[in-house]
């Protein structure tokens, strides 16, 4: 498959759907099966059918059948998402928990059709302390609880479609060791609730500007780890079309945290894709990553990203042994994240190296053996080819 121009086909039909326009027939270079498996890869099998449907394009019968039955399960999921959403802002009301929508559950009433914009779960915003409480609440609705007790979030699951992440910070400590921002610039995303405006009810919301920079750090979170889809940076341009955004604010705090002209080029990529701006060697080259990335990013990617990191901070020893120790030894920050009891007693850090090293070390050892293959891979590929080398 060409992934650059199946991603920018991929984007021409997603693109002319949401404008209302017709999209062109695909190049002949590619295949229907090739915008089949990018739209897969991207999550948006609703909006890439509905668009070649507007084309009149014939294709397979069976890969057409594949891509219906794709396309309604995703819409199912959708409706389910949109009527379980507003149960639970009910029973939050009911019950006087303070809480705050957070990303799909804000963008995609953005979209034309809100069954565009897929998801795969919900993410809300509570108080830590509300946690029981909010555990009560959803098991009595149906839900089982999968991850209770963590720093950043709780999961939980009502199959056959939801899955509810339920926040208590917008990002965790590893996200600001791994981008070295100070604990000043942290108190935004660890601490929320100072900046969140309360409506008439029980819902917080962000000012427009809060949640749009929230949304750009996110995504930059995202595409410097594993990587960002398609999907995530649609989001960025319904953003910046449905906001009244305080320009200067948001110049000032990204460049605090350095993602300046990764969010502009960031936001002149997603104009160029609807016409309203002209693309350059920056934003073709943030493109073809994103089209590489896929919906939730590759495990591949996020290795090249960090021996990028490691190579250029020109420490010495090798990356292979660096990564084992890493796997076998993370970092307090990394830890407190599944065991929050860390926080508080980070004394404690090397009996959970030993608890995890017993307990979950051979049953992840086929895992764990695929990652150092894959590591090895990345690592020879950056020795063999000058493009993807990293300069020193």
């Amino acid at each position: 498959m060409d992934k650059t121009l199946t991603g920018q086909y991929t984007v021409h039909l997603i693109c002319s759907l949401l404008k209302g326009e017709i999209p062109q027939n695909k190049p002949e270079q590619i295949t229907f099966e090739d915008i089949y498996r990018m739209a897969i890869f991207h999550n948006v099998t609703v909006m890439t059918l509905a668009a070649i449907k507007k084309t009149g394009q014939e294709m397979d019968p069976a890969l057409k059948e594949k891509w219906e039955r794709r396309a309604e399960l995703a819409s199912a999921q959708s409706v389910v998402q949109l009527h379980e959403r507003d149960m639970i802002y009910q029973l939050f009301e009911e019950h006087q928990i303070p809480y705050l929508p957070l990303k799909g559950c804000i963008v995609k009433e953005m979209y034309p059709d809100p069954e565009y914009r897929q998801m795969a779960d919900l993410d809300i915003l509570v108080h830590e302390e509300d946690n029981a409480k909010v555990k009560s609440v959803l098991e009595d609705a149906g839900y089982t609880c999968k991850q209770f007790g963590q720093e950043v979030h709780d999961i939980y699951e009502k199959k056959p479609f939801m899955d509810i992440e339920i926040h208590y910070r917008l990002l965790s400590d590893v996200h600001f060791v791994t981008y070295e921002w100070t604990q000043e610039y942290m108190q935004f995303f660890v601490e929320p609730w100072q900046k969140l405006e309360r409506g008439d009810s029980y819902r917080y919301h962000f000012s427009d500007s809060d949640f749009y920079l929230y949304m750009l750090v996110h995504l930059a979170k995202h595409y410097s780890g594993s990587g960002s889809g398609i999907r995530q940076f649609l989001d960025i341009y319904y953003l910046m079309k449905n906001l009244n955004i305080d320009r200067q604010y948001v110049d000032e705090q990204l460049e605090l945290y350095g993602l300046k002209d990764f969010c502009h080029t960031t936001e002149k990529m997603v104009l160029a894709w609807f016409g309203e701006a002209e693309a350059d060697e920056h934003t073709t080259e943030l493109e073809q990553d994103v089209f590489s990335s896929g919906s939730y990013g590759n495990q591949e990617r996020s290795i090249r990203h960090e021996i990028e990191k490691f190579q250029s901070s020109q420490k010495k020893q090798n990356y292979y042994f660096h990564y084992i120790k890493k796997r076998l030894f993370p970092s307090l920050e990394v830890m407190r994240v599944s065991r929050p009891v860390l926080r508080k007693y980070p004394v404690l850090l090397p009996a959970f190296w030993l608890g995890r090293i017993l307990t979950r070390g051979i049953i992840t050892i086929p895992k764990q053996v695929r990652r150092l293959r894959l590591v090895r891979k990345v690592l020879k590929d950056s020795q063999t080819d000058p493009e993807k080398r990293t300069e020193e």
